[in-house]
């Protein structure tokens, strides 16, 4: 009996014992484990906006696109009195007042400081700026026309200087962007931004997949990853496209994410053969060193809206 008993015990403890084994390789990441796979669609319908996304926290912010507005550097020269004049490194600043009002100043002209209002409208490349009359301290800003197109600005002035001088001075002013007054993206937590048809990273890259299943890529490729390119062909105000007026900024795009969603400018004005998806799965290295996919699925939401961009992702992917 006491055999009996004794046998019972030790089969009993072998079998906790095998249990516990097993426990302990399912926690430890032993056999297969289903990755979930999120969905979500975002409102980029705005071209005057980005659309963040974080994968980690899973939540989204939009923000407005400043195309003109900050610091340029350049050379300013000037005719005064029958004189010409000329100034290296000087420093304009453009701030948005609102809408397409902007103000320009130059603090470091010799002869006072210059300020200019200014009106903003897309032109059939870059952007044209025209101001009317201002007075400031002794002097008068006549007129002030340009252009913006990416990073260079060139501007034409005519001045009233009073004073001892007491007299109209010609100005040209031409320049570079040294500091964008646009959104500090380091001030929130994103991984993606999603602009019509344009996608770009927060300091990430990607590769295209042959697979146009999530499932079906398992593995992190041994393929080229592809960082985002600078482009000053970002369209954010279209209302003059028909007459090939198209206001642009510069910005940031990952041309890998962007064959996820493909737009053609043929034919005009746009219908759905101008959208296209690639189906295909992509793999994003995140700036922190981790991982995702993600696979583009639609353009438009229930009601057909272009802009309202689906996707699936999975995050962490390793």
């Amino acid at each position: 009996m006491k055999k009996n008993f004794y046998l019972l015990a030790v089969l009993f403890i072998s079998s906790l014992t095998v249990f516990s084994a097993c426990s302990d390789d399912d926690d430890n990441g032993g056999g297969d484990t289903e990755e979930t796979v999120k969905d979500v669609m975002l409102d980029a319908t705005a071209y005057d906006k980005w659309m963040y996304f974080s994968f980690k926290d899973g939540t989204s912010v939009a923000h407005e696109i400043e195309p003109v507005a900050g610091t340029y550097s350049g050379d300013l020269s000037a005719l005064a009195m029958g004189k010409e004049l000329n100034y290296e490194d000087i420093k304009l600043e453009i701030s948005r007042v609102e809408g397409d009002s902007l103000s320009l100043t130059v603090n470091d002209f010799p002869m006072g400081k210059i300020v200019a209002g200014a009106t903003l409208a897309p032109e059939e490349k870059g952007w044209s700026l025209k101001g009317g009359e201002l007075v400031t301290g002794n002097m008068t800003m006549k007129s002030c026309e340009g252009t913006i197109n990416g990073d260079d600005i060139e501007l034409t002035m005519s001045i009233f200087v009073g004073g001892t001088m007491n007299s109209d001075i010609s100005a040209t002013y031409k320049g570079k962007i040294e500091t964008r007054a646009d959104i500090d993206e380091a001030s929130f937590n994103w991984d993606i931004a999603l602009h019509r048809y344009d996608v770009k990273t927060n300091g990430a890259s990607a590769v295209e997949m042959i697979d146009t299943e999530m499932a079906k890529v398992t593995t992190i490729p041994d393929s080229t990853f592809v960082a985002d390119i600078k482009t000053d062909s970002l369209i954010i105000d279209n209302s003059g496209m028909m007459n090939n007026k198209v206001g642009y900024a510069t910005s940031y795009i990952n041309e890998v994410l962007n064959k996820g969603i493909e737009f053609s400018s043929v034919p005009m004005p746009p219908t759905p053969a101008n959208w296209t998806m690639s189906n295909k799965v992509y793999v994003i290295k995140l700036k922190s060193g981790e991982y995702a996919k993600i696979k583009f699925t639609d353009y438009s939401n229930d009601s057909d809206v272009k802009g309202h961009i689906s996707f699936d992702y999975v995050y962490p992917f390793k």
